[in-house]
């Protein structure tokens, strides 16, 4: 069944629901595929830079067309008797259908959407980089002044340490002439 020309007055959950299933086969079995020269035949842009990519975004909007035609469908049936309601609720399916229709039929602008999302994404991941080595950075800074003030802390208890035990060193000579100063009497 071709999915662009399929009215919408035929489309069922049950009819939907089958070509979902077999566009999802026919994904499958060129994601799993993707050095097979035969599979140039099933996809909609051989000579796409983004080829497998490309034809996933492509039967993924052939999908998306199902689903908004059930969903008209859907709109068509429930409001029968209320032309502005279904028309509310239409118009933006329609207006959806359009652009999906228009990337069905040119694959090279589902090219471009790629190229875009690959550029949004390649930025993303550029400026997380950056903030990364910034954090990087900066943790490298914290440790370093944590050890430095580990270093200080430990110098001042040494210190400490050294200086009580030249007090000790000081009560013992001041003893011992004491002793000293007893026996000479």
């Amino acid at each position: 069944m071709d999915v662009n020309k399929v009215p919408i007055n035929l489309v069922t959950t049950k009819s939907v629901l089958a070509r979902k299933k077999q566009l999802a086969a026919e994904i499958a079995m060129i994601q799993s595929n993707t050095d097979d020269p035969s599979i140039s035949l099933v996809i909609p842009n051989p000579n796409s830079d983004y080829r497998i990519m490309n034809a996933t975004a492509y039967y993924k909007n052939l999908e998306d067309i199902l689903d908004a035609k059930l969903q008209i469908h859907k709109n068509n049936q429930a409001y029968q008797n209320d032309l502005a309601r279904r028309n509310e609720l239409n118009r933006p399916l329609f207006a959806d259908l359009k652009k999906k229709y228009e990337f069905a039929q040119n694959s090279e602008l589902i090219d471009t959407e790629l190229e875009h999302q690959l550029t949004y994404i390649n930025n993303n991941q550029k400026k997380y980089q950056k903030n990364s080595k910034h954090q990087e950075i900066i943790n490298n800074n914290l440790s370093r002044l944590l050890g430095q003030i580990n270093q200080d802390g430990r110098k001042r208890v040494l210190a400490l340490r050294k200086h009580l035990n030249d007090e000790d060193d000081i009560e013992k000579e001041d003893r011992e002439l004491e002793r000293e100063e007893i026996y000479e009497r």
